[in-house]
């Protein structure tokens, strides 16, 4: 890391810098990472299972001079004028072996307002936008990390999470800056058939360690287990109290703008009632708020507002969304300090709580990705022979699914392979409808609009 950290200076990175990383999930990846943060760069993940024009935007958007990627990954990228640097090219190996290993002087500090890196999330506009961290962001999260887990829970962390979901930023970065072990997977199923020693703790969305409970594949080395990203069930907590030796498992929520966790909910044994969200973490505040920013009292319902150490610096390149986002902090005296208008719906609980209720918009998660639903109407609404579509949320037998109805005219023999195909050139699998479901006309209410309910 630190020899490519000195060939990234030497070539010019600036200050801040945006750097992509598209590799496979293997030693290089982590390489990677910590050599542009080295460097004093931001890094950009790229997702090799994205869709080229998927890449493309990203790399656009960022303006990025420079990625990191492999042999088998660069082919991906369809734009010129960009530097790659393999990181298995015997040649590129070489050179590297020609710098020193010894830590770079820093030009960064923990405390810096500069990015640290950029995901980029589902937006309702048929574009990703790229939500931008600073290290003090993300260094904050670090720091609650390693003070609330215990040693030998980060000497085995899973990292089975790709780059662009940020509960990779826990899974990386906590064990190994407090000296724990990183077990990089290619993802959580790769557990139902390999036989991975030393794990010690797990984090995942509840899909991911539910589909583990029920192959009987969590590891018996595992003590605690960390959900974040869907809703938690009590049942399955049960049933992972009941089926393993485990010290705790955590329930986490946050969102991306608030960089990776905002607030846990800790069970030591099986819940008497559903998981909350719990209280904030370390240096995070929560506001439970109504429609005029006023703060609502235990039991009533009203929109999540975070604040704190972990708030973003906002939207990259999108002034105008980040201002109607991140607005300024009424409940504090500094001049500079926001909230996060999360768009969820929360209440206290009697013991102080917070319970998720719902969302005051259309955005789903589906497997712990953040998904706008009318990103995928905009991209189904430019096929031909669609006419207008609609994508709804349903539950299926283990997990929420993606159901697209869509107005069209035509034949419906092979539309909705075609359908399938035309959105997976655009977006990743997790966004695509896994039911196209056709008709001729909507169901319209008595005031005329389109009867979703129905």
């Amino acid at each position: 890391a630190n020899q490519l950290a000195c060939l990234l200076r030497q070539e010019g990175l600036q200050q801040g810098e945006a750097v992509g990383i598209l590799l496979t999930r293997s030693v290089n990846m982590v390489v990677a990472l910590l050599g542009v943060l080295k460097a004093g760069g931001t890094y950009i993940p790229l997702d090799p299972n994205y869709p080229r024009s998927r890449l493309d935007h990203i790399i656009e958007d960022t303006a990025l001079r420079q990625v990191i990627s492999q042999s088998n990954t660069h082919e991906l990228l369809a734009l010129t004028g960009i530097t790659q640097w393999l990181l298995d090219d015997n040649q590129l190996q070489q050179q590297l072996s020609q710098y020193p290993t010894t830590n770079l002087a820093r030009n960064v500090n923990a405390n810096s307002a500069q990015n640290c890196y950029l995901i980029y999330t589902s937006g309702s506009t048929g574009k990703p936008k790229g939500v931008s961290i600073a290290h003090r962001n993300a260094m904050a999260m670090v720091q609650w990390g390693g003070e609330f887990y215990q040693q030998d829970e980060l000497a085995g962390v899973l990292a089975s999470t790709s780059l662009n979901f940020d509960l990779s930023v826990f899974e990386l970065f906590v064990p190994l800056s407090f000296g724990g072990k990183v077990i990089v997977v290619e993802n959580i199923l790769s557990l139902l058939s390999e036989d991975i020693a030393g794990i010690r703790l797990v984090n995942t969305v509840p899909s991911g360690i539910d589909a583990l409970v029920s192959a009987q594949r969590l590891p018996s080395s595992v003590v605690s287990v960390n959900l974040a990203g869907e809703p938690l069930k009590k049942v399955l907590v049960e049933t992972l109290f009941a089926e393993h030796s485990l010290r705790r498992v955590v329930n986490l929520y946050g969102p991306s703008e608030d960089t990776t966790y905002s607030t846990y909910y800790e069970m030591t044994s099986a819940p008497s009632k559903e998981p909350r969200i719990g209280k904030p973490i370390a240096n995070t505040q929560v506001y439970v708020l109504g429609a005029q920013e006023e703060l609502l009292p235990l039991g009533v319902t009203g929109e999540l507002y975070l604040g704190g150490a972990g708030v973003a610096n906002g939207y990259f390149n999108q002034a105008e969304l980040t201002a109607s986002r991140f607005v300024k902090n009424p409940f504090s005296h500094e001049a500079d300090s926001r909230l996060y208008k999360t768009g969820d719906l929360v209440r206290y609980d009697e013991e102080g709580q917070l319970c998720f209720i719902g969302r005051t918009d259309e955005q789903v998660k589906i497997r712990g990705f953040r998904v706008e639903v009318a990103e995928i109407e905009h991209h189904l609404n430019e096929h031909n022979s669609v006419l207008e579509a609609i994508v709804l949320v349903t539950q299926g037998s283990n997990e929420q699914q993606l159901q697209a109805y869509v107005r069209t005219d035509e034949e419906e023999t092979g539309l909705a392979q075609q359908l399938r195909s035309h959105l997976l050139s655009a977006l990743p699998e997790y966004m695509v409808p896994s039911r196209f479901v056709f008709m001729a006309q909507w169901p319209l209410s008595a005031n005329g609009k389109i009867d979703k309910q129905a």
